[in-house]
């Protein structure tokens, strides 16, 4: 996305689901758990630590991403669908 100077490209190997065989989804899988302790004890509580830097130049960057890419998709006639045999369609396709 061009408005936002970052290039989108198509996955060379998505039939091979990389990610999911990467050693990097375990911490993913596990990071789900830790963020929901982080939501329920830490987050927006007085125990919350302001001190920790952040990438506004970066965060901003990212929120119009996905500002875009939910208009594109609101605004496209075809309702979004996973493609068949997509890993995340069978564990969270409904």
């Amino acid at each position: 996305m061009a408005e936002v100077d970052l290039t989108m490209t198509q996955d060379p190997f998505a039939d091979e689901v990389l990610f999911i065989r990467s050693d990097q989804y375990p911490f993913v899988r596990d990071g789900v758990q830790r963020f929901r302790g982080f939501l329920a004890t830490r987050y927006h509580m007085p125990s919350d630590d302001l001190d920790h830097p952040i990438d506004w130049p970066g965060a901003a960057k990212l929120a119009l991403l996905n500002f875009r890419i939910g208009l594109a998709i609101g605004h496209d006639p075809q309702r979004p669908a996973w493609n068949p045999g997509d890993f995340f369609g069978r564990q969270f396709g409904g």
